[in-house]
C-alpha cells in the first residue's frame, strides 16, 4: 500500500515544504513586528496620542523653514531652436575646437541636459548667467557606481561666458554600444526644448534626509501616516528642476556620512514623455553649498534610482 506522500512528485513535495516554511516564517516575522511595535509604544507613551491640528501646523512650519528656492522646467515636444537654449538631450554649445566629453574609460558620455541660466529669473545661490551642461555614463547603469557614488561616471560643465560658446557639437550615437534614459533616439539626437516653469520656495518631500527621521514620531502616531501622506501628495512641482529639493523612488543617498555635505540640488530630472530612468526613476545632481558659491561644478554627486 502506497502512502499519499509517495505519489507526490519530488518537485511538488519541495514546493509544499517551501510553502509551509514561508507561511511559518511570515507568521513569526509579523509576530515579532507586532511585539516590537508594542514595545515601542510602551517605551514612548506619546506614540499613543493621535496627531492633532497643532502637530500638523508644526510640521508645516518645519517644512517652510527647510524650503529651498527652485526653478522648474517643462519639456516641450520640439527641438531647441538655438545652440544656447535649455534642453533635454541633443547637442551642446561648446567653445571652438572643443571635443565631445568622454567618461573615465574614454567612451563618449550621454548629454542629459543643458540649462541656460539667463533664460529665467535668477535662483538664489545660483549664478544669474552662464550655461550648465550635465553628462552621464552610457552603460546600463548610466554611469552610476552603486558601491561608491562619488566614483560614478558623470560630468558637469559650467560655461560662465556664453560668448565663448561659438560651436555646436552633435552627440555621438551608437545604440549598439550606448544606453540612454531617453525614450526615443530623436530625443537623444535632437533634444527637447526645456521651457521655464514655476519657481519659488520648494518644500522638501518625505524622502529627503534627514526629514524622514525628524517626522518619524508623527508618522508612527495614530492618524500620522495618513495626514503626512495627504500633505506630501498635495505638493506639486515640475519633474525637472534647478535647485530646490530632490525626489527619490527609494531613499536619499546623502544619508551616508561621506555624502552629508552635498546639501544643494543642482539638477533634478524626473519622468515625462521624453525621458525615464529605469522604471519611473528619478535622477539627481548634488553639490555642496561652498562649491556652488565658488562655482566649482567639477565636484558633484550624481545619483539615480527607480521603482
Amino acid at each position: 500500500m502506497t502512502s499519499f506522500f509517495s505519489e507526490i512528485p519530488a518537485f511538488a513535495y519541495t514546493l509544499i515544504v517551501l510553502g509551509v516554511v514561508f507561511i511559518i516564517a511570515t507568521a513569526l516575522r509579523n509576530r515579532r513586528a507586532k511585539q516590537a511595535q508594542t514595545q515601542t509604544v510602551a517605551d514612548n507613551p506619546a506614540l499613543e496620542r493621535p496627531v492633532t491640528i497643532a502637530d500638523m501646523q508644526t510640521v508645516s512650519r518645519t517644512l517652510d523653514q527647510a524650503a529651498l528656492p527652485y526653478q522648474g522646467f517643462v519639456a516641450q515636444d520640439k527641438a531647441p531652436a538655438g545652440a544656447l537654449e535649455s534642453r533635454l538631450g541633443g547637442g551642446i554649445a561648446a567653445p571652438d575646437g572643443a571635443a565631445w566629453p568622454v567618461g573615465r574609460g574614454g567612451a563618449p558620455l550621454i548629454h542629459l541636459a543643458q540649462i541656460n541660466l539667463s533664460e529665467f529669473a535668477a535662483v538664489p545661490e545660483f549664478p544669474a548667467a552662464g550655461v550648465v551642461q550635465f553628462f552621464i555614463g552610457a552603460d546600463k547603469a548610466f554611469g552610476l557606481d552603486f558601491d561608491d557614488q562619488l566614483r560614478s561616471d558623470h560630468l558637469v560643465l559650467f560655461h560662465q561666458d556664453t560668448n565663448d560658446l561659438t560651436a555646436f557639437l552633435r552627440p555621438p550615437h551608437d545604440p549598439n554600444k550606448q544606453r540612454s534614459p531617453f525614450l526615443s533616439e530623436d530625443v537623444w539626437l535632437e533634444g527637447r526644448r526645456l521651457a521655464p516653469g514655476r519657481s519659488g520656495p520648494m518644500r522638501p518631500g518625505w524622502d529627503v534626509w534627514p526629514l524622514d527621521e525628524t517626522l518619524q514620531d508623527i508618522w508612527e502616531r495614530p492618524g500620522g501616516e495618513e495626514q503626512l501622506e495627504d500633505l506630501f501628495e498635495s505638493f506639486d512641482y515640475e519633474a525637472h528642476r534647478l535647485g530646490g529639493h530632490p525626489s527619490f523612488t527609494q531613499q536619499d543617498p546623502r544619508a551616508h556620512e561621506a555624502l552629508l555635505r552635498y546639501s544643494r540640488t543642482l539638477l533634478q530630472v524626473g519622468c515625462d514623455d521624453f525621458i525615464m530612468f529605469g522604471d519611473s526613476g528619478e535622477c539627481s545632481f548634488f553639490i555642496t553649498a561652498e562649491d556652488l558659491k565658488a562655482l566649482r561644478f567639477d565636484r558633484t554627486l550624481y545619483s539615480w534610482d527607480c521603482c
